[in-house]
């Protein structure tokens, strides 16, 4: 049988970071009729990447149908890649979506900001400790606090994140309203499977077909490890490395896994109240008509005011 020529994405989901993209990803990785991308972020249409110009875009389809070479005829075809809604720092990517897929779908993840921004320290801190990608500033900002972490991040424009009016009006200047999805955190923590089964609706997807006993996948920095001290210098030793692959690797797999990583905890969070006063003055306008917007209480997210 001849493999299916792939598609063009007809649905993206523009983030926010840290509101369950992972976790809706994987969920409609699991509907037969919708292929999600591998991996789950592309990255391909924002401008900017790691504070540098992003090289992917100008890679073109060829480049980036590779994450979807496992097409296999699905109606539904999507992505998921949080930083395709950090319009201040990626001012293109909405066009750049829009260029390539007029009719595309749009679907957009929100919660609480301040919420958002401790959920996001907690990854960037455990990722800090692991030290796995050090050329990232802000993993360094992280494991200096969270109150530094917040001012170096408004100094570089990330608290626009959190005002998601402003990061949604780029897209609604491209694309019909009808296209638009705005999905609150809180919905999903009230009713997963209501929010779920709106967003599928929404797609065109059967939201019956949803296999509700497949664990999903979640992004979360609690659930980050790091290899504990001691068996990182024992398992460097000649003899102990020698020893261990006398065990099968089954064994070893789990050890790794288990017995050798322990859980990164992040310090009690620490934000001094001047700081959280300009984050919350600073996001509220924006917030106040978002929430009126979408029907919500505005006392739904704390600190927000009109």
């Amino acid at each position: 049988m001849a493999t299916p020529t792939i598609s063009k994405p007809n649905f993206i989901i523009i983030g926010s970071a840290k509101c369950g993209t992972t976790a809706l990803s994987s969920i409609l990785a699991s509907h037969p009729h919708c292929c999600m991308s591998r991996p789950k972020e592309v990255s391909f249409f924002q401008d900017n990447m790691d504070f540098q110009p992003n090289p992917n875009y100008e890679k073109g389809w060829e480049w980036y149908q590779q994450a979807f070479a496992h097409y296999n005829g699905e109606p539904l075809i999507g992505e998921a890649t949080p930083s395709y809604s950090d319009r201040s720092r990626s001012p293109q990517t909405s066009k750049r979506i829009y260029k390539f897929n007029p009719e595309a779908k749009i679907i957009y993840m929100v919660r609480d900001p301040l919420a958002r921004q401790i959920s996001c320290w907690k990854m960037q801190y455990a990722m800090g400790i692991e030290n796995s990608f050090p050329w990232r500033r802000e993993h360094q900002w992280a494991v200096k606090g969270f109150n530094y972490w917040m001012l170096m991040q408004r100094d570089v424009q990330q608290w626009d994140e959190c005002r998601y009016g402003y990061q949604l009006a780029s897209y609604e200047d491209c694309f019909p309203v009808n296209n638009i999805f705005v999905s609150f955190l809180e919905d999903w923590q009230r009713s997963k499977a209501t929010e779920v089964s709106r967003i599928m609706s929404f797609l065109g997807l059967d939201p019956n077909l949803w296999q509700q006993d497949i664990p999903e996948e979640a992004n979360r920095g609690s659930d980050r490890t790091i290899e504990r001290p001691l068996v990182k210098k024992l398992r460097t030793h000649p003899i102990v490395e020698t020893f261990v692959k006398k065990f099968p690797i089954t064994w070893r797999d789990w050890a790794r896994s288990v017995l050798a990583r322990t859980r990164i905890k992040p310090p009690a969070i620490q934000l001094a109240e001047s700081t959280k006063e300009e984050f919350l003055h600073y996001v509220s306008e924006d917030s106040y008509p978002f929430l009126q917007r979408y029907g919500k209480d505005p006392a739904l997210w704390s600190g927000i005011k009109a």
